[in-house]
């Protein structure tokens, strides 16, 4: 899952984005919401988010106003601003900022859906398939690898077998056949070789939200399988891709 950040002083807009739109489905989790910018900038300020969509016009601070200070943060968040303002003035503003997907008040569940299939894939380049998934041509071991990358926090061997309507020792078998390679480790190595990523991002992902994002529920067991893994902590390992 991918977090989200939703900031919007209109309360019926703010709780249907934020309450009733199947963010799950698409691959996001709502992380935090707002009705004022100045306080999703202080919440910014100390911790990450993959995706800001923030109104523009608001009180005191606009959405735009709003980008220009996560910017000065150093973190890399990708930026979606919605508008019942339809000048292109905004969006031309909008876009000399960096940001490239924008939504129209009022929204539909499709426009949302297009939009964040989008940025999901943006989000996805960071994790290419290609550098991941060995070469096979057995389709039920490139499903459960796009699972694995994409499902990481939430899949097992018996989740995977379920969604593909496999006998889960028979799936173990078959990975084990086709790849050389036991389902625990490959699952492990994924789970590591993000972490890695996540850790020398710019986003500055803290290690508490990557544990988290990989599915473990003790910040402390992360720590060490990483440290078995790469042999340094993820707080060295961070501190050096930094340098």
């Amino acid at each position: 899952m991918y977090s989200l950040v939703i900031v919007d002083d209109e309360l019926v807009v703010r709780d249907g984005l934020a309450y009733h739109f199947p963010w799950e489905k698409h691959g996001f989790k709502v992380k935090a919401v707002f009705a004022c910018p100045k306080q999703a900038l202080t919440f910014l300020t100390k911790n990450t988010t993959d995706v800001l969509l923030t109104d523009i016009r608001m009180p005191f601070m606009s959405g735009l106003d709003l980008i220009r200070q996560v910017k000065n943060l150093n973190k890399k968040v990708i930026m979606c601003l919605i508008s019942a303002y339809r000048e292109f003035s905004y969006a031309q503003e909008g876009m000399t900022l960096g940001v490239k997907y924008f939504l129209v008040k009022p929204t539909s569940f499709d426009e949302i859906t297009e939009v964040f299939k989008k940025i999901k894939t943006e989000l996805d380049n960071l994790f290419p398939e290609s550098s991941i998934i060995p070469e096979t041509d057995n389709d039920k071991i490139k499903k459960t690898y796009s699972i694995m990358i994409h499902k990481t926090a939430a899949c097992s061997l018996f989740s995977i077998a379920s969604e593909l309507n496999l006998d889960e020792s028979y799936l173990s078998r078959l990975f084990k056949k086709e790849t050389g390679k036991k389902f625990r480790d490959e699952l492990q190595r994924i789970k590591m070789d993000k972490a890695a990523e996540m850790l020398i991002n710019p986003i500055g992902y803290k290690i508490r939200d990557i544990s988290i994002a990989l599915g473990y529920q003790d910040m402390q067991n992360f720590c060490r399988t990483f440290k078995k893994y790469f042999g340094t902590s993820p707080g060295n390992f961070k501190s050096r891709g930094k340098t």
